[in-house]
């Protein structure tokens, strides 16, 4: 009993304080404005359902729960299935023919930064540096 107590005040304090990594699934004027009202950056993950690098960047990275935390402090995430690409055409508009493929962007679409391909990294500390790094290139303006 003490134990389920136990997860259920840290479940609790990740959702208050930490908060969720918020995700859109190919909604791109949805991602905008959420990441506009909440003064957040737009990160977007292009993706294809039969990429195993894709997969595994999902569950290491957007699916971990301290990972995600961190990204969601200052991110929108737009899952972004690159083949039912039809209505906002972002495949074209930001050049992407691998998956793979992350884009940091502001929340008026701005784009700061682009990540091809993933790597697994137990600490996922080569994602959020790629992340940093596209935060200081729009700090730098």
């Amino acid at each position: 009993m003490r134990i389920l107590l136990l997860v259920a005040l840290f479940t609790y304090h990740i959702n208050v304080f930490g908060g969720n990594l918020e995700k859109v699934y190919q909604d791109w004027p949805k991602a905008k404005e959420l990441a506009k009202e909440q003064h957040k950056f737009i990160l977007i993950d292009f993706y294809a359902t039969w990429c195993g690098p894709c997969k595994r960047l999902n569950k290491e990275v957007f699916e971990d729960s301290l990972t995600a935390i961190e990204i969601a402090k200052r991110f929108i995430l737009l899952k972004y299935d690159a083949e039912k690409d039809s209505a906002h055409h972002l495949t074209m508009k930001f050049h992407v023919n691998q998956y793979p493929t992350t884009i940091v962007l502001s929340h008026d679409g701005m784009m700061f930064d682009k990540l091809v391909g993933y790597e697994s990294d137990p600490n996922d500390e080569k994602y959020l540096t790629f992340l940093q790094g596209a935060y200081d290139k729009y700090q730098q303006g």
